[in-house]
């Protein structure tokens, strides 16, 4: 399996010509196709995939990780390069508005309406477990028995005017099958990633998962970083995903780059950074 990064907070040095942004979005070439995992905040993923010669027409499958726009803000735009492929989402990507609330102020940061009004019919919406495709399973049936990010307490939904605190409902994990195993992959891991990884393991007992890329949402809001995980408690997650022996951990966008290198140091090869226009093979 090859993922190649069509956008990230960061970008590969040698690839000045490529957009960063504050998203997220996968290219996944497996080996019964191809697929695009989120779309990044503005659409410049597709801009970025035609200068990295991938030709995202071909591709037959899209997941929306959850419902938040730097990762469904480019639907619009893959819509407009691609025809055919269908969109998975949770059910509850269009249930009710997601609002961060900043400072007091609250802020849209969900999809833009359009995605369910003009491209309904490509929408897919799950309400389960679900094998979408051949070998690839989306996991909606994530247990609460770890910390959550401390990110999540700025986020709310819109419910008969009121701000309820996300219950992140929609957001889902994707595990792509492979005959050495399965590559679990996350959007913001919201959720917890110790428990999204605990469902996946309970939802395909006899797969072993050689391989984790997503964001972990360690990072606060910039540029002090009010909200983020702290030194202790990223050591500590750190720590308990080595025990969980992975051999291979891919991550990028909300992790952040400070916790990204505490990681690093406990982790060691074990872990890596994907930025934009980089690739990695699973």
């Amino acid at each position: 399996m090859r993922i190649t990064a069509l956008v990230d907070n960061e970008r590969l040095a040698a690839r000045r010509d490529l957009v960063k942004e504050w998203g997220v979005s996968l290219h996944v070439s497996h080996a019964r196709g191809s697929l695009l995992f989120d779309t990044g905040s503005t659409g410049a993923f597709v801009d970025n995939a035609a200068k990295l010669g991938l030709d995202l027409s071909a591709i037959d499958t899209a997941v929306l990780s959850h419902g938040h726009s730097d990762h469904g803000g480019g639907l619009l735009r893959f819509f407009e390069q691609n025809t055919r492929a269908s969109v998975f989402a949770s059910q509850y990507v269009r249930e009710t508005p997601l609002v961060a609330r900043i400072f007091g102020v609250p802020v849209p940061v969900g999809l833009d309406a359009r995605v369910f009004g003009e491209h309904a019919s490509r929408m897919q919406l799950v309400d389960r477990n679900s094998e979408v495709r051949p070998r690839v399973h989306l996991v909606t049936a994530i247990p609460r028995r770890h910390a959550l990010p401390r990110f999540n307490s700025i986020l709310y939904r819109r419910e008969r005017g009121k701000l309820i605190p996300d219950d992140f409902r929609h957001e889902l994990v994707m595990a792509v099958e492979e005959d050495d195993g399965l590559v679990v992959f996350t959007g913001c891991s919201h959720q917890g990633i110790l428990d999204m990884i605990e469902a996946v393991r309970e939802a395909l007992p006899d797969r072993p998962i050689k391989g984790l890329v997503g964001g972990l949402h360690l990072a606060g809001l910039p540029p002090f970083d009010f909200f983020g995980e702290k030194t202790v408690d990223i050591e500590r997650l750190g720590r308990d995903l080595g025990s969980l022996g992975l051999p291979r951990i891919v991550t990028g966008h909300c992790t952040g780059t400070r916790p990204y290198r505490a990681l690093k140091l406990l982790l060691g090869d074990r872990i890596e950074y994907l930025a934009t226009g980089a690739s990695v093979t699973i």
